[in-house]
């Protein structure tokens, strides 16, 4: 509670998120306004990247501006846990419950205009609308089937089984008229659109799928098992085209990667789960390249990635914090400017430009590490380790030896950091005026500026 100094203005803040300003004296609101208290289920941007929606595990549906981050409306009409929230227009707002509803909300005149029950009374746990169409996709338990709505009329258009487990995440390919479909039985199946007598392709897995996203260009999907790898299959034959381990940087317990979205130029990869850490994977290269912190608050488990000798007890750690942070879902904006991550700590949104906390590295910085990159070509990694490190004199030396593809690859590393920024303009200066690529140097310096 808090009293304005010069006016008759009072605000106050309640345990629920909410915040109220009001005057006192003519006992009229100014402001009334809410934010994020409980676990975030599911977040979406709106096509035109406008609103945001926050769907949470106590059944209310929240839409905040971006521009103002005020909450433009609060929607309580679900029974149970929100499981998924998608935009289907700028202006039309679904979302999806354990209820087994989906309720349509128009945000012009902030109301419902449409509730769908299941059709076989089970619970809805995920949900993927067709973009600027009346086709709603539904992943359904009891039986374990995709059921397919109409916005328009309300009415089941189709039912489609084939899973033998629950079907937790849906992914609609626009362009081949395709509907991915994965679920707890370790699969994930294709189902087309437009050939229905075509029998659908299906993806086993030895480990269970936690998750999968589509590309902008919807040429790659990548899918994450309870294993931490992500495996990369090229779009619509479905093959495999690259495999990226992940179990260094969310452990190798199930449950460790919660999800995982493309960036817009479809070229990186953004990870996070139960981490303090949201990571991006370089898709080209496959391998991470940037780590960002979400919370600096010690009183979740293993916020602090730094061992104290004085929580070490018998060889064992003993550390007093034992609240878990995780962060359940990630979303890009339609301009891929802005990251929201709903996460333990509510609903985070960054924006440009996203700085790095801190580089971590597998191996030690030693002479023989060095040579065994120079080796194996990793000249990314090369570049960035000494750079790190101050050690310029090395990264002169092989800067004539960089794929463009690389540059690429180390520019947008190197942007995020004034500081590596510039040591590597100090090099390109200082190589450009000795050697004789002047062509090759001159695209490092267009790629850098």
């Amino acid at each position: 509670l808090v009293l304005h100094p010069f006016r008759s203005i009072l605000g106050s803040a309640y345990s629920d998120g909410r915040l109220s300003v009001w005057d006192y004296r003519t006992k009229t609101f100014l402001l009334n306004q809410t934010g994020v208290s409980s676990k975030v289920i599911d977040i979406s941007y709106s096509p035109d990247g406008k609103f945001i929606a926050v769907g949470q595990d106590c059944g209310a549906l929240k839409v905040f501006e971006v521009a103002s981050s005020f909450c433009h409306a609060v929607f309580t009409d679900a029974l149970a846990s929100i499981s998924a929230v998608c935009f289907s227009t700028p202006t039309t707002l679904l979302s999806a419950s354990l209820d087994g509803n989906v309720r349509a909300y128009d945000l012009n005149r902030r109301r419902k205009f449409r509730d769908i029950a299941s059709p076989s009374g089970g619970q809805i746990l995920c949900m993927k609308p067709a973009p600027e169409s009346e086709f709603i996709f539904c992943g359904c338990s009891n039986p374990f089937e995709v059921v397919v709505y109409s916005l328009r009329t309300g009415e089941v258009l189709e039912r489609v089984a084939g899973h033998d487990g629950y079907i937790h995440k849906l992914l609609y390919c626009s362009q081949l008229q395709l509907i991915l479909s994965a679920s707890w039985d370790r699969t994930v199946r294709m189902i087309s659109l437009t050939d229905r007598r075509r029998a659908a392709d299906s993806l086993p897995f030895t480990d269970r799928v936690i998750t999968m996203t589509l590309s902008a260009d919807e040429k790659t999907v990548a899918v994450c098992t309870s294993r931490q790898e992500v495996s990369l299959f090229s779009m619509p034959d479905l093959q495999p085209v690259g495999l990226i381990d992940l179990g260094h940087y969310f452990g190798q317990k199930e449950g460790g990667v919660l999800d995982l979205e493309f960036s817009r130029d479809s070229k990186s990869l953004l990870v996070v789960g139960r981490n303090s850490r949201m990571v991006q994977v370089d898709i080209p290269h496959r391998s991470v390249v940037d780590q960002l912190e979400l919370t600096r608050n010690r009183d979740y488990k293993y916020a602090d990635q730094k061992l104290n000798s004085k929580h070490v007890v018998d060889g064992q750690s003993r550390s007093p914090e034992v609240l878990s942070f995780e962060a359940e879902r990630l979303a890009v904006s339609p301009d891929g400017r802005n990251i929201a991550v709903g996460c333990s700590e509510g609903l985070l949104v960054f924006g440009p430009p996203l700085q790095r906390a801190v580089w971590r590295f597998s191996t030690e910085v030693t002479e023989a590490s060095l040579l065994k990159m120079i080796e194996e070509q990793r000249h990314v990694d090369f570049v960035i380790v000494c750079l790190k490190h101050g050690m310029t004199d090395l990264v002169e030396s092989v800067l004539d030896r960089v794929q463009e593809s690389e540059i690429v690859a180390i520019i947008r590393v190197v942007v995020c950091d004034p500081q590596l920024f510039a040591l590597l303009l100090e090099s390109l200066v200082a190589t450009f005026e000795q050697s004789t690529h002047v062509t090759y140097l001159g695209f490092w310096l267009r790629t850098l500026l």
